[in-house]
């Protein structure tokens, strides 16, 4: 390894855990709406998505469309499971819309890399009866992904480098949504 390329994984290692220590556990949740009653099972008409980014990369990754696609096929299969979806007209509906900040390795530096690092997303879930009116409300943001100790290693190393490896970001941010959904009731 030349000395050049050492300096730059130490210095991606250093702002990867800057970076890390500034932004874990940043989130809040804003219970502004009055406790109405709401229904046991919800219509899910889907997540309305914006992604950005700072860096683009030569690397193809997954579209905003392709995201909010993953994001609402697996969100409505956990809502399934946990018998929590129904087509019922009288239920309360899920308004939810989300924001995915993709993150490459030294984004934020003059040394760019196309390896992704770990996103922040966030939502807002309204439950909303049939004339619209807002039942509940939940607003998170600025959440991080965070990996286990094998997929840590391979950020730092810059091996995040597929479409593929976005996956485990989509998925992580589907549970979220969904355990902010199960907290509602």
């Amino acid at each position: 390894m030349s000395k050049i390329n050492y300096i730059q994984s130490l210095f991606r290692i250093f702002i990867f855990f800057t970076l890390g220590a500034l932004f874990l556990g940043c989130g809040g949740s804003s219970p502004n709406t009055p406790n109405l009653p709401v229904t046991k099972q919800f219509r899910f008409e889907g997540v309305n998505l914006e992604l950005t980014w700072l860096h683009n990369p030569t690397i193809i990754y997954h579209t905003a469309e392709e995201i909010e696609n993953l994001l609402n096929e697996k969100i409505a299969k956990i809502l399934i499971e946990k018998r929590l979806l129904t087509d019922d007209e009288n239920a309360n509906i899920l308004d939810i819309n989300a924001s995915y900040f993709r993150r490459f390795m030294g984004d934020e530096t003059p040394l760019k890399a196309d390896s992704l690092g770990y996103p922040f997303f966030g939502y807002n879930i309204k439950v909303l009866d049939d004339n619209q009116t807002i039942l509940r409300e939940i607003h998170r943001e600025s959440l991080r992904f965070n990996g286990g100790f094998v997929m840590n290693v391979k950020a730092l190393a810059g091996q995040l480098r597929d479409k593929e490896d976005e996956l485990p970001f989509i998925d992580a941010f589907a549970n979220t949504i969904v355990q902010s959904i199960e907290k509602i009731k």
